[in-house]
């Protein structure tokens, strides 16, 4: 019987739902995922399924990407609230200390947006699907880029 050595399904703050999520993304092994940027995969992730990701779905992926990359890793740093944490904390940057502009802006009118459809939906006593919502949040993101790019002009 030989001993096999670790798989995806064994790093910390990896349970089932993120073991999709790296199927959908075609990761199957440490050794490739490894080779993986957080931010990229969250990125991909968001554009396979249609829809925006939680960001603690990135904090998972630089958690487990951390895991791979060095397995003497302090435990707390295996955790996915210990990025979510950091990400946070570092004011200019997003996820894993990838510097970029922030979009905070976006962020806050998409999450505002959704709660008004939300809240929109139980007034209408409607009951909407994840994919309805999906759409309509992709609609107003839409509309958000369109008035952003003729402020810009």
């Amino acid at each position: 019987m030989t001993k096999q050595g670790r798989q995806l399904k064994d790093l910390i703050s990896v349970g089932p739902a993120m073991s999709r999520d790296f199927e959908m993304l075609g990761i199957r092994s440490l050794p490739q995922l490894a080779k993986q940027e957080p931010r990229k995969m969250y990125e991909r992730l968001a554009r396979q399924t249609g829809q925006r990701q939680d960001p603690c779905v990135l904090d998972t992926f630089c958690a487990a990407v951390a895991q791979t990359r060095n397995p003497r890793l302090p435990a707390e740093q295996c955790q996915w609230w210990w990025w979510s944490r950091r990400r946070k904390e570092v004011k200019g940057t997003k996820g894993c200390g990838e510097k970029q502009k922030r979009e905070t802006n976006a962020e806050t009118l998409s999450s505002q947006r959704f709660a008004e459809k939300n809240e929109e939906a139980k007034r209408n006593r409607e009951t909407l699907t994840t994919a309805e919502l999906a759409r309509r949040e992709a609609q107003d993101w839409a509309e958000f880029r369109g008035r952003e790019g003729t402020r810009k002009n």
